[in-house]
């Protein structure tokens, strides 16, 4: 499917997006109140920039994360940037420092912003988005817990309260007008809301606000209600922030009767910074929980585990993964169902995720599905191809001839089941003849007991290519009395070629089946391209010495280690490699090798 076609696919909802080139190196990270309408504008009608003209012909995949409010979006839009530096959010590609608000251990602390941490045992609050988010935060801040904005120098020489003590900004302890315990207790309260743990703060307020009304304090009642309703605000604009700053892994699923999704929403230090998805084929009635025990299990077979695991449910043998992830993190590991706060609200997130991935999922099969069908019929095949194998030659002036096997199954294709095939009976640059060995080494393992992806039979053949190459490839075919389907697919004309046909097969350029068809093409000739590329590397490092049996990599190392070059083991005499480490009998052989060399 093209990237138009994805970018409709999307929801109307907020979130982020990342485009990725075909390494899968973010280009570029964005936000979006309506995700399907921001990234469509990237790939459909004139280009108006230079910028998008680099991303529309660079980019080759698009995820998307969803969040609650553009305000979520917003943070993470931030957090992804610093993660990932993307070439194209050029604004944002300096080495600066992001800010922080910093809190000092002493009897009456400011709130100041400093763009730099320091071991020293001040609090800090942050990294924040930016300038303009940092001093928003220290303004909302002033107006709820008032602390002292001057200078350290101006705090211990004035002898009056300044305007800010008059419109009830500071307490005004320059002059001793608040208490040091009064003092720290708004520093606390001040440094809770700052950590995300907003209820603590809205439990303490309304405790105050009662307190204050019981006793008829009317106005530190009103206050204290001012207080509560901005706190209010704030949380609901920050929900994206994790109090107390953990580390977390969110897992919720989304699951029809083929398919399942389990979103891992990854939170560090407080933020939400990415989002891996698992995609599984599933028998049509499975449980919840031995989806999850599975994704569990490959999510940490490569990762390690954090301290808190939040799940949208147990999974099952719950006991048994429990010990295993603490046994992968080497420390303790709770894996819970939140019922209330960040948990829940994260766990609620990942399945809005997952039930988008689902989605995409389900129309991804039925797309594949159609190419499939589109496919047979252009072919004349009986049924659609369930595995399609496609073959490309790479060789410079034929020397280090390289083929190489790329697969879809399904319509989808199957980077786990590329394969590629040095060269070994042909010399120069003969692609049919390059072709047809590797089609016979191909065939020749239908039985493989070792690589069991060569046990699945393919359907049909893709040959980059024209009539030459469909026509060498039949041979070989009946060489071995093997029946399937060969087609060819010519670079410059994109047009089909099939066995004992003269006319040429053309499709129209957006047939689903000749698009499934160019990619897998494309990605065969990536494929062998690079494998050629490593054999030529490999190649123009190999010297004498590899030629030499008995020595391996680690008496190369010593014995170059030793000597210092190829050319000084080369004069070095027998005694000296004797003495270098090497066995006599070997010793004696390398010198021999050396003087044939040599000559």
């Amino acid at each position: 499917m093209n990237l138009l076609a994805q970018a409709q696919e999307l929801p109307r909802l907020p979130g982020c997006y990342l485009l990725r080139d075909k390494t899968s190196r973010v280009l570029y990270v964005g936000k979006a109140v309506r995700l399907r309408d921001r990234v469509r504008s990237y790939f459909q009608g004139p280009i108006s920039e230079p910028k998008v003209a680099a991303l529309r012909r660079l980019t080759a995949e698009i995820e998307v994360i969803l969040t609650a409010t553009e305000a979520e979006a917003l943070l993470l839009e931030e957090t992804l940037i610093k993660l990932h530096r993307p070439k194209y959010n050029v604004l944002l590609r300096d080495d600066k420092h992001y800010p922080y608000l910093r809190l000092a251990d002493e009897p009456f602390p400011r709130l100041e912003i400093v763009r730099q941490r320091k071991a020293d045992n001040a609090r800090y609050f942050g990294p924040y988005p930016g300038g303009a988010a940092v001093h928003e935060t220290l303004r909302l801040m002033a107006r709820l817990f008032p602390m002292r904005a001057c200078s350290d120098h101006k705090f211990k020489t004035v002898d009056r309260p300044c305007l800010l003590y008059h419109i009830k900004r500071c307490p005004a302890p320059c002059v001793g007008l608040i208490s040091s315990d009064d003092y720290q207790h708004t520093v606390s309260q001040a440094s809770t809301l700052l950590e995300g743990r907003h209820e603590e703060v809205m439990r303490a307020l309304r405790q105050e606000m009662a307190q204050a009304a019981a006793a008829t304090r009317y106005e530190a009642a009103a206050q204290a209600r001012d207080r509560l309703r901005a706190v209010e605000a704030v949380t609901a604009n920050q929900t994206v922030v994790v109090a107390e700053g953990r580390d977390t892994d969110v897992f919720a699923l989304a699951q029809n009767r083929q398919l399942a999704v389990v979103d891992v929403l990854l939170v560090r230090h407080g933020k939400l910074t990415g989002r891996k998805r698992y995609t599984f084929q599933i028998p049509e009635v499975e449980q919840p929980a031995v989806i999850l025990a599975t994704a569990l299990r490959t999510h940490y077979g490569t990762e390690t585990p954090p301290r808190t695991v939040w799940m949208s449910a147990l999974p099952e043998a719950v006991t048994d993964l429990r010990a295993w992830v603490r046994q992968r993190r080497q420390g303790p590991v709770t894996v819970v169902v939140p019922s209330r706060g960040d948990g829940r609200r994260m766990v609620q997130m990942a399945a809005q995720n997952a039930a988008e991935g689902l989605r995409q999922e389900e129309g991804s099969s039925e797309r594949a599905e159609a190419a499939l069908a589109h496919l047979a019929d252009a072919l004349s095949l009986a049924v659609p191809p369930r595995r399609i194998e496609a073959y490309d030659i790479s060789n410079t002036q034929g020397t280090l001839s390289v083929a190489a096997m790329t697969v879809a199954e399904d319509g989808v294709v199957r980077p786990s089941h590329f394969r590629q095939f040095s060269i070994r009976t042909v010399s120069g640059a003969n692609d049919f003849a390059s072709l047809q060995e590797a089609i016979s080494r191909r065939l020749g393992r239908l039985d493989d007991r070792r690589d069991t992806s060569f046990r699945n039979r393919p359907d049909l053949l893709l040959i980059d290519g024209g009539k030459g190459q469909v026509t060498a490839v039949i041979e070989t075919l009946s060489t071995l009395d093997q029946e399937m389907a060969v087609v060819g697919l010519a670079k410059r004309e994109e047009w089909l070629y099939v066995p004992h046909n003269a006319d040429a097969i053309v499709l129209p350029r957006h047939d689903p089946g000749l698009q499934l068809l160019q990619q897998l093409r494309d990605e065969a000739h990536r494929f062998a391209n690079t494998a050629h590329g490593n054999r030529r590397s490999r190649a123009m490092t190999t010297s004498w010495l590899d030629l030499v049996p008995g020595i391996g990599p680690k008496r190369k190392r010593l014995l170059l280690k030793t000597f210092g070059s190829p050319r000084k083991i080369q004069a070095a005499a027998v005694e000296d490699l004797i003495q270098a480490g090497l066995p006599a009998k070997l010793a004696v052989s390398l010198k021999e090798a050396s003087d044939h060399v040599q000559a």
